[in-house]
């Protein structure tokens, strides 16, 4: 997967796989509101982005969401969720389906 860098310093990817295969994938990325929901005011998180991709949230049922980060060099680094990605995806577990996320 290739992107445009935004960011200077670190870039978090998001993949969603059924039986081991991957059904979408995103990254964090400049955006606006005026582009749908999902957008905070500069940026939407690998997270949403990946739901947006995916289309439909009921295909999220049986779903793993892995998401890392990694440096500009390509170097992994820890990740973890912000408080509204966080909700967002209880939200996606209690009702979609989302079995598991796990972050770097």
């Amino acid at each position: 997967m290739e992107y445009k860098d935004v960011h200077l310093t670190s870039f978090h990817y998001a993949k969603l796989y059924r039986r081991k295969k991957v059904i979408a994938e995103a990254r964090n990325s400049i955006g606006s509101r005026s582009r749908g929901c999902g957008y905070g005011d500069q940026s939407i998180h690998a997270e949403r982005a990946v739901v947006k991709r995916l289309g439909d949230v009921s295909q999220l049922h049986g779903c793993v969401l892995v998401v890392v980060r990694m440096n500009k060099h390509g170097d992994l680094m820890g990740s973890k969720p912000c408080e509204d990605c966080t909700k967002f995806l209880e939200k996606c577990i209690r009702e979609y389906g989302l079995r598991k996320v796990y972050y770097s």
